[in-house]
């Protein structure tokens, strides 16, 4: 059974202009529940390349993903940048390639308008690198200084730099049999032609 996730899109919101495409976060939701639905006990395994995008969006994900019973083991491939890294740390083993870059950096929110709007966009931004803080310090067990470290400014790690403030837990040099397997059943799913 092909249990794989991935996310290799930027982590958009899926309001406004954005809803006329497919939504990330249903996507994800759908395929966790119906392979927690097969099975609790097989792992899920998430690819991630993403460059980042938005937090929001991504504390969702992060919140489906702890959410489901099966465990979640995450996969680092080329880029793990800015919110991706919260989805990524959602995984129970976190694995990456040693050339997997990864990027943290302070949240940021553009706001245009009024000075009361300015102020009130600026309270949100510092409560959202609150609530990520404290992800990371739930999850990773990383204390203020560590996480200062790594997001007051644009940070980039390669993996082995990464798996010293434990964002990575294993480091691979070669294909885990179980990814090999998944992308073979994947390959080999019917294809299903609409005709209109």
């Amino acid at each position: 059974m092909n249990r794989l996730i991935f996310i290799t899109e930027d982590i958009r919101c899926t309001s406004g202009d954005a809803a006329k495409e497919q939504s990330l976060i249903r996507r994800i939701t759908d395929d966790i529940v119906y392979l927690n639905l097969i099975s609790q006990k097989e792992p899920i395994h998430v690819l991630i390349d993403t460059d980042g995008g938005n937090l929001k969006t991504a504390m969702a994900i992060y919140d489906v993903l702890l959410a489901s019973k099966a465990p979640i083991f995450t996969y680092g491939l080329s880029e793990v940048s800015s919110a991706g890294v919260l989805i990524y740390i959602a995984g129970k083993k976190r694995f990456a390639f040693k050339h997997t870059q990864f990027m943290t950096h302070e949240s940021s929110l553009s706001v245009a308008g009024s000075k009361k709007d300015f102020e009130a966009t600026s309270a949100q931004c510092i409560e959202q690198n609150d609530q990520v803080e404290k992800l990371f310090k739930e999850r990773l067990k990383m204390g203020p200084r560590n996480f200062k470290k790594l997001h007051e400014v644009s940070n980039y790690l390669w993996a082995p730099d990464a798996k010293k403030y434990k964002i990575v837990t294993d480091i691979m040099d070669t294909l885990p049999t179980v990814l090999i397997q998944g992308a073979v059943e994947f390959a080999m799913e019917p294809i299903t032609l609409e005709m209109k």
